[in-house]
């Protein structure tokens, strides 16, 4: 991100929910490019993780806070994690750009096959975390 950019983002709400998705999009392809040995989830993770105020806590912290989002795909969920650090960071009135906000999707509840994709598409981070899936399992919606 440019500095003009950076500059207007201190002064302008709606330039600054852009720019923290952007920079959310950036980590996460960074991560992609530097860790390909990884996973989505991983990469959500790390780019969490490298957000100012985020970093220095318990590393299976930044799996549990991605975990939702990693179940989307590789161009969604980094937007879903700047809307969501959006909304976490400036409340529910913070003015996401119409072409992000439509990649935001609230989940309620799984299924199996969500678990399951999320297991198959993120085998590093089922493997080193494996808390995390438990997690996913709670949010499964039972018949």
């Amino acid at each position: 991100m440019g500095f003009l950019k950076n500059l207007k983002a201190i002064f302008d709400p709606d330039s600054r929910a852009e720019a923290l998705i952007e920079t959310q999009i950036e980590a996460f392809n960074r991560f992609k490019r530097n860790y390909p040995d990884r996973d989505r989830h991983s990469w959500l993770a790390m780019a969490l993780k490298s957000r100012p105020g985020y970093g220095g806590r318990e590393e299976l912290f930044y799996y549990e806070w991605t975990a939702l989002i990693a179940i989307s795909n590789d161009e969604d969920a980094p937007i879903q994690l700047g809307i969501a650090l959006c909304i976490e960071e400036g409340g529910v009135d913070v003015k996401i750009p119409s072409h992000y906000a439509e990649k935001f999707t609230l989940v309620s509840f799984l299924t199996e096959k969500d678990i399951h994709r999320w297991r198959s598409e993120n085998p590093w981070t089922a493997t080193h975390f494996p808390a995390v899936e438990n997690i996913l399992r709670s949010m499964v919606r039972q018949k």
